[in-house]
């Protein structure tokens, strides 16, 4: 990676097309910012309930969907709530049908924001599903 030469200080590596000057005593200008991320993440999962409830309160889809599947907002993940770098807001489960042996259900749709390791944060939607939509395991045959 081309270093940056500036008034005969050595500057840090390019980043994003712009030449970032490392301090000599504190952290770098990158290190700094992605902390200020990592910052900035927390306070929108600290305020992701408020925020995604007043969303849902604006909507007027959200009657159907909030009293069908019910809105769940959970900062750290939907598993204990113990992941610090992620959010998760989806819609939960809901029987629609059964059959002979089971009840069918199907999942609402979620939106999972996860922070990576540089502080950018990753939203990914995943659509309604029920377990017939699930691709089946890769079987191994023997030919």
């Amino acid at each position: 990676m081309p270093v940056c030469l500036s008034k005969g200080k050595m500057m840090s590596k390019w980043m994003y097309g712009t030449c970032q000057k490392t301090s000599k005593v504190g952290l770098s200008v990158q290190k700094k910012r992605r902390l200020q991320r990592y910052k900035d993440f927390q306070t929108f999962s600290d305020e992701s309930k408020e925020l995604f409830n007043g969303l849902a309160e604006s909507d007027l889809r959200n009657e159907f969907f909030g009293g069908e599947y019910s809105l769940c907002i959970t900062p750290g993940g939907a598993y204990g709530g113990r992941d610090k770098r992620r959010v998760e807001v989806f819609y939960g489960q809901r029987p629609f049908d059964a059959d002979e042996k089971k009840l069918l259900s199907e999942r609402g749709a979620r939106l999972d924001y996860y922070l990576n390791d540089v502080g950018a944060v990753v939203c990914t939607l995943i659509p309604a599903r029920t377990e017939n939509l699930i691709c089946p395991p890769v079987v191994n045959r023997k030919e």
